[in-house]
Order: C-alpha cells, then structure tokens, then sequence
C-alpha cells in the first residue's frame, strides 16, 4: 500500500507540471495570410520608353503596349537628363507608383543608374549621333515629332527655339542628327538635285 500512495503522489505531480507548462508550450493554430505579417523583399520592376514627363509623373510605354505613370524626383531626372524616347527601367517601391532606382538602357549599351542617393555612369568613349531624315508632323516646346520613310511617327527633343523656325511646319522634309539621349542637332532641310 505505501508503494501505491508513492506512486500515485509521483504521478499526481507529474499531471500537475504538465498541465502548468502545457499553457506555455501552446501555441495558436492560424491559417496563413490571417493576422499574420509577411515581409516582401522583392521589389516590382518596370522598364519601357518614356512618352512623357510631366512634373514628377513620368509616363513610360511598356513592351506589352501598355502605358504605366510612375513618379521619378526632379533630382532624379534631372541627373539622368530624361527625356522622351528614352528606354528606362524602375524599381518601384512597396506603393508600386514611386521611383527608388533608376536606369537609362543606352543604344549603344552603355547604361547610366541612379537611386534616391547616389548615381553611377559608365560613359561610352564618343558620343554617337545618327543622321535621321523624315517629315514634320509637329512641333510644339521642346518635342518635334517626325514621320520616318518607313511610315512611322518619332518623338524627338530639341532646344526650346527649334520650334519657331520656318522650316519646321508640317509636312516640312527635314534631316537632322539625334544622339543617345534623343536629343536632336544639326537640323537641315536636303538639298535635292536639279539634274
């Protein structure tokens, strides 16, 4: 009988702990997604050419077609010099509508980043321009559109007085010479031959 009241005290104390430490080790069971805080590291990414800048809403076509508004600082673009034409890719902040980062995607590959604090450039060893040809169509501030021979319709920029001289009506064929940022020089009307 005493062997049976050890036992039963040994094993009304080890219930007893048990139960006391039971509460402690519990934890509640909550499906995924319910009150639970998921930290996403993985920042949206756009890239495409820009259509326009207004203020600091930078409107840029997507390959798809698509056209997405996202905000780049002044700082920013002006470091960058951004301007219509140019192929930009963004990293997005968690509001997907915010600029963090930067980058210019030159034709001639060379690639210029900035981030809200620092920019990065690697410079081609000679600016490269291109003699382009083609009709007005309009040309309004500091953006001349021109119809190319193969029937489609460009964006270019160009110096704030471009715009009031007489050779740039519409319909007016015009030669000139863009560089990597878009940028247009040189802008002549072709001398055709009288033979």
């Amino acid at each position: 009988m005493k062997n049976m009241k050890v036992l039963t005290g040994t094993m009304l104390t080890l219930i007893l702990s048990g139960v006391s430490v039971s509460p402690a080790l519990s934890r509640p069971v909550t499906p995924m997604g319910e009150g639970q805080v998921i930290s996403q590291t993985n920042p949206s990414m756009v890239r495409g050419t820009i259509q326009s800048i207004r203020n600091n809403q930078v409107s840029i076509r997507l390959p798809n077609g698509e056209t997405q508004i996202v905000e780049i600082s002044e700082n920013d673009r002006n470091r960058l010099g951004l301007l219509p034409g140019m192929e930009i890719e963004v990293v997005l902040d968690e509001t997907m509508m915010i600029g963090t980062q930067v980058t210019v995607l030159n034709p001639d590959n060379s690639v210029t980043t900035t981030t809200t604090s620092t920019t990065t450039t690697t410079t081609p060893t000679a600016p490269r321009t291109i003699r382009v040809a083609g009709d007005v169509v309009s040309c309004e501030d500091t953006t001349l559109q021109v119809r190319l021979p193969d029937g489609g319709i460009r964006t270019y920029m160009v110096s704030r007085d471009v715009c009031t001289q007489a050779v740039m009506t519409p319909g007016r064929r015009i030669e000139f010479d863009v560089d990597d940022r878009n940028m247009v020089s040189n802008i002549q009307q072709p001398v055709r031959a009288l033979w």
